[in-house]
């Protein structure tokens, strides 16, 4: 006979074993070893599939979900007259990509990405939401599977309080996600919840594009939760829509460890003022000149309404090398190049951007790019 254990008896001696034993046990497993153990007996699968989110996890590097169209599919050689109601026949798919960065990728400067899993949900129209109650459960399930490490993406779709919640649970093992990104997305969500998502992960990227709902959104509360930001992209749908920002905003991010690299927030109104803003350029400036500045610096802090006699006293400032372009009847394109000593340049022309920078900020630069732009709305009427 043979000296080995039979599988039975092999099962019977784990019986005993209590449960939290064995959940101590898988703990110190990693992913692979997991997935081994769950062919060990029937009760290491139900204690691995009971407590999947304690224990270690494949980890994915990027997870998108976005809405596209489904084009029905038209058999070819028939001759067919159009129909006006042809839009009524596609069909909205709510999509799932995970993706994880190739091997070979993790070791160069190639940023390829290989698809892991991709899913395709019907957008439930009954639904305001339009999340449908199969993809809220494929969701759960795959958060509790995966390991979500790099970014989190939304194109189209509907941000919804049942949504967030289900990256908030205690399951969903988000917590270093540093890209956090918006995109024609549909924000039915308040700033709470937002917050509560950035809470849950190291956001260090933030980019909200042409979504509904950024008015209630993109306030001081939304960035007093990012305590090191690096990337901010703010756009929205409407043209200079005005958005709830304050100096706070501005101070916090001249207190950070280590100062925004990228700011763009074109063509938005804010309540930034000029003095907020000056405090900021103040501060980079600073450690510029400690050689605390390692990488580029581009800032486009949007428009910023100021008064004739604050801008006048801008105008008489020392130290500061700027560009200023007339773009329309009392405002003004300002841009501060900290790279080099430019000289103040006022270009009435109706010439390029690019033209301009080429033309004041030459490539060749013996310190690191700082460049910061903002539009200055001038109001004529003296208080």
């Amino acid at each position: 006979m043979s000296s080995e254990p039979s599988t039975s008896s092999l099962n019977d001696s784990f019986q005993g074993i209590p449960e939290e034993i064995l959940l101590q046990v898988l703990k110190n497993l990693n992913s692979a070893e997991l997935l081994r153990s769950r062919l060990i007996s029937q009760r290491f699968k139900r204690v691995y599939k009971t407590n999947a989110h304690r224990l270690a996890r494949p980890k994915i590097d990027h997870i998108t979900f976005h809405v596209r169209n489904s084009i029905p599919a038209q058999q070819l050689g028939r001759l067919r007259m159009p129909e006006t109601n042809l839009q009524k026949k596609y069909k909205k798919k709510l999509c799932v990509l995970l993706k994880k960065r190739s091997k070979r990728s993790a070791t160069t400067s190639s940023s390829s990405m290989n698809t892991v899993r991709s899913q395709e949900f019907d957008f439930d129209n009954k639904n305001e939401e339009g999340n449908s109650a199969n993809f809220l459960r494929a969701l759960q399930d795959t958060m509790r599977k995966f390991s979500i490490t790099e970014s989190l993406c939304f194109d189209g779709c509907v941000i919804s309080p049942k949504l967030i919640e289900q990256f908030i649970e205690p399951y969903s093992d988000i917590s270093s996600i540093q890209s956090l990104s918006f995109v024609l997305c549909d924000l039915c969500v308040t700033v709470k919840d937002i917050c509560e998502l950035i809470s849950r992960i190291s956001c260090s990227t933030l980019c909200i594009e042409f979504c509904t709902g950024t008015e209630k959104i993109i306030t001081d509360k939304l960035f007093a939760q990012i305590q090191e930001l690096k990337t901010l992209r703010l756009q929205t749908r409407d043209y200079h829509q005005l958005i709830d920002l304050t100096d706070d905003t501005l101070l916090r991010w001249a207190m950070q460890k280590e100062l925004p690299q990228t700011i763009e927030m074109s063509e938005i109104r804010c309540g930034f003022t000029l003095l907020g803003v000056l405090a900021l350029i103040g501060e980079l400036k600073s450690r510029l000149d400690l050689n605390q500045i390692s990488n580029p610096v581009t800032w486009d802090l949007g428009s910023i309404t100021v008064n004739i006699v604050d801008f006048m006293q801008f105008l008489t400032l020392q130290g500061l090398f700027f560009n200023i372009q007339n773009v329309a009847p009392n405002s003004m394109r300002v841009s501060i190049d900290l790279s080099q000593q430019a000289p103040l340049f006022i270009s009435n022309h109706d010439q390029s951007w690019y033209g301009l920078n080429s033309l004041v900020f030459p490539r060749q630069s013996t310190r690191n790019s700082c460049r910061i732009s903002f539009q200055l709305m001038i109001e004529t009427k003296i208080v």
